[in-house]
């Protein structure tokens, strides 16, 4: 299982997310320091991936960003990575989206191997209040998904907060959806079919993000998912999530 590392500046994000991670997530950890205090400082097993909140057009000219640029310390990145987006995404990440950099093709010597893009917002601008949970949910469950299908297993992943700064997200909502996601993808479900342990991890998805199940509108399908929601396997993640 890849080692998770929770980076933020934000202490109050930081000791949110100390205060609620569940025992599951064992290989799970939480640095209040800035990333290159991090990536000089912590023993990070590699290959391994540094997340990037960004904006939709790969600029990377302030914030965690900006910090990110500075460590590999190579003035061109900025560059290279608009120029893959304009090959794989015509120029533009939609929000949510999360964009997998193998740093070995861009640099030489970086300090981790893999950037994973993931904006978070168009452009720098607040995050609407009632968009906030779901918006940053959505993100890390795509930056999750970029690390498991990474072209080299990623060991170490760093995750910073998403919307804390210019988003002007609450450090407590944004922590939120960030282990909420965390841990519903990374929930150990052994001994249970790939399907129906898709539809428990899908369906307490749906439960934290206060979605209706009844929508669906087909009564096998409601059922289905509200009897994967009460198995057993589901209930400590489910009363996990309650606290959050």
């Amino acid at each position: 299982m890849v080692s998770i590392v929770f980076v933020s500046t934000d202490a109050v994000w930081c000791q949110f997310i100390r205060s609620h991670l569940p025992p599951q997530l064992f290989s799970v950890s939480v640095k209040n320091a800035p990333i290159d205090k991090v990536l000089q400082q912590c023993s990070i097993n590699r290959p391994s991936a540094v997340v990037t909140p960004a904006n939709s057009l790969g600029y990377m000219g302030g914030g965690f960003d900006r910090s990110i640029l500075e460590c590999i310390n190579n003035k061109n990145l900025e560059q290279k990575i608009q120029e893959l987006l304009a090959e794989s995404h015509r120029g533009y990440l939609p929000i949510s989206s999360a964009k997998i950099v193998d740093l070995a093709h861009l640099v030489s010597g970086p300090s981790f191997d893999f950037l994973i893009s993931a904006p978070s917002m168009t452009v720098p601008e607040p995050i609407a209040p009632n968009h906030a949970k779901q918006l940053i949910f959505d993100t890390i469950w795509n930056v999750l998904v970029a690390a498991k299908n990474a072209p080299r297993t990623i060991s170490t992943l760093i995750i910073p907060a998403f919307g804390t700064n210019w988003g002007q997200v609450h450090p407590h909502v944004s922590a939120a959806s960030t282990l909420a996601a965390t841990a519903i993808f990374h929930w150990p479900l052994n001994d249970m079919a790939s399907r129906q342990s898709g539809l428990l991890r899908s369906s307490l998805a749906l439960m934290y993000l206060e979605k209706d199940i009844t929508k669906f509108g087909i009564p096998d399908h409601v059922k289905e998912l509200g009897e994967s929601c009460q198995l057993s396997q589901a209930v400590p993640l489910r009363e996990w999530l309650c606290t959050l």
